[in-house]
């Protein structure tokens, strides 16, 4: 695969901030990783490492960095509409209004065999002054919803060292901020952050049990995932990254 660094310092009103601002339905992105650097202004959405919106396939990549934006602001892409398959993401999130996801801020497609360990943060919480002003804020995805095919997470995991960092309430979850409909999310996982008891926001686990893939329900470790007590800090990997996968 190939790395870009990108480096965006922007006051520009414009939306859509990526390496793709937008990754159209029969867009393909393989491959690629990112080592991001980007804080936009109090008004940019749709902020993502990768792209500021996916409407195609994301397979195989990853990203990692700083990446800060105003709304639909996510480690990877902003918001998800196509498919994000095999990717993860270690960079630091911060959101200013709402929705930010360690992967991505949105998603209304389908993400699987992903995963996302950066730090997600709101640096202004005075915005969350009513529900209709709440911040989302999800280790994995912020705002997870279908429109008019089912949205859905499968497979997937997010944990950070530090938990997931908010100075606000409201919707606050480990894995999935807001489940707006009751998406699909199947044999995903969180740990080290604020518990759910609700399995359309995943399933809780300790790191300790976050290192042992038997509790991984239904997850290919023979092709697809790789657990070995060293790389990724103990964590579940991508086969197809191996040894060259980042940590935080």
């Amino acid at each position: 695969g190939h790395t870009i660094t990108l480096n965006i310092l922007t006051y520009d009103p414009n939306d859509f901030i990526g390496v793709f601002a937008r990754i159209g339905s029969s867009g393909v992105v393989r491959n690629l990783g990112v080592a991001a650097s980007i804080v936009t202004d109090s008004t940019n959405s749709y902020v993502g490492a990768l792209a500021g919106i996916n409407w195609g396939t994301i397979t195989h990549c990853w990203s990692g960095g700083i990446v800060k934006g105003y709304h639909r602001v996510g480690g990877l892409v902003g918001t998800n509409k196509g498919t994000i398959d095999e990717c993860y993401s270690v960079a630091n999130v911060d959101v200013s209004n709402q929705y930010g996801g360690g992967l991505a801020g949105n998603n209304i497609g389908t993400i699987r065999n992903s995963y996302a360990r950066g730090a997600v943060s709101d640096s202004d919480a005075s915005n969350a002054t009513s529900e209709a002003t709440a911040d989302l804020i999800g280790g994995l995805v912020a705002h997870h919803e279908s429109e008019a095919a089912a949205a859905s997470i499968v497979n997937c995991y997010a944990t950070t060292s530090n938990s997931v960092i908010v100075s606000s309430f409201y919707h606050v979850n480990g894995l999935i901020g807001v489940n707006n409909d009751n998406s699909e999310v199947t044999s995903s996982y969180y740990a080290d952050s604020m518990p759910s008891s609700d399995a359309y926001y995943g399933n809780a686990l300790t790191h300790g049990q976050m290192t042992q893939s038997g509790n991984f329900a239904s997850w290919d470790f023979g092709t697809v995932w790789a657990i070995d007590g060293a790389t990724n800090g103990g964590y579940p990997y991508l086969r197809w990254f191996g040894s060259n996968t980042v940590s935080p």
